[in-house]
């Protein structure tokens, strides 16, 4: 089941010990957020936590929780095509 846009930022917003608030579409992990090699790794952790494989090179291009969670749904995607093909 693939979670909705909130769902999505509930778990981010734990998985980092932000305020569920202080994440919209557009707030950028680097700017607003200040996030650093340890926040990214937290993040992919997110991913790991979700089954969603995201390379640590990969990482440093999601620039905002939108661009996060359209990388999570674009792998949730791929997943259930993958799944139905198989």
């Amino acid at each position: 089941m693939q979670l909705s846009f909130d769902e999505f930022c509930e778990r981010l917003a734990s998985t980092l010990e932000l305020p569920r608030e202080s994440l919209r579409e557009d707030v950028s992990f680097i700017d607003d957020l200040l996030f650093n090699s340890l926040r990214l790794l937290m993040l992919a952790a997110l991913f790991e936590d979700l089954d969603v494989d995201m390379p640590m090179e990969l990482a440093w291009e999601i620039r905002t929780v939108g661009d996060a969670y359209e990388y999570y749904r674009g792998q949730q995607l791929a997943a259930a095509a993958l799944g139905e093909a198989g």
